[in-house]
């Protein structure tokens, strides 16, 4: 059984329960498309930059070179490496500058009910983007959309990392900030502030409550999708739910 869970469990759990299952409890690999090998590249781009390094020929790099092996077959590298250089680019000219205080540090709290002060079933793990001296929390997304809105799966994130501020620095955020970096013919930074209250604190940690309770009584083996999501069942070839959609 799993020893902690994240946002990303949480997620897949809402999406489909069989997918969660094969992912997290049978290890099954899935491999990424090249939208997110796309944005995982983006991602160490900027985390170079905000660590002091050129992000544009760290984006370049991580395309050519692929260190965690999980580069899709078949993906035209040269086309990836021009749309990553142009976005760093944009990011460069017209993006944020936002002083860091944590750079994609791996951190695993016990999240606290803002309200009863009860303390949920396992570990929360989680890898902010970004947290700034002045806490916010940052995140970048990369996105073929507008970027002037979050969706749900998006918002289940948020909440959860402002539950983990408040265990990592005894308060919420300031505030979480979602940079969306749009992907066209010519890229677009798009920030986005959003702040969330204490009931909505709340009600992220009742359902992550909700879900931790279905896991530790086997409710997994029988639940079915919870939401529906623009993004495809992570198995879908083999998924019950999804295999025919």
């Amino acid at each position: 059984m799993v020893q902690s869970f994240s946002a990303s469990q949480l997620n897949t759990f809402l999406q489909c329960p069989y997918a969660w299952q094969m992912i997290y409890l049978h290890k099954i690999k899935t491999p990424k498309t090249e939208n997110l090998f796309y944005g995982s590249s983006v991602h160490f781009g900027l985390e170079q930059f905000y660590r002091g390094h050129d992000p544009i020929t760290s984006i370049e790099d991580y395309i050519r070179n692929d260190p965690k092996k999980e580069r899709p077959r078949g993906i035209d590298i040269e086309k990836l490496v021009s749309e990553g250089k142009a976005t760093m680019e944009e990011y460069l000219k017209n993006g944020p500058y936002l002083e860091p205080d944590m750079i994609e540090e791996r951190k695993v709290v016990d999240l606290e009910n803002p309200k009863t002060h009860e303390l949920l079933p396992l570990p929360f793990t989680c890898k902010i983007d970004l947290h700034t001296q002045n806490n916010l929390i940052v995140d970048f997304k990369t996105t073929s959309g507008t970027g002037l809105k979050q969706d749900d799966l998006n918002r289940n994130q948020g909440l959860l990392y402002y539950l983990a501020n408040r265990a990592l620095y005894g308060k919420p955020p300031n505030g979480f900030l979602q940079v969306s970096l749009v992907k066209r013919k010519k890229p677009k930074i798009v920030p986005l502030t959003i702040q969330y209250s204490v009931d909505e604190e709340v009600w992220v940690w009742n359902l992550a409550k909700k879900v931790l309770d279905m896991i530790a009584t086997g409710e997994y083996k029988t639940a079915r999708p919870m939401v529906k999501s623009f993004y495809p069942c992570f198995v879908k070839d083999m998924c019950p739910f999804h295999k025919s959609l």
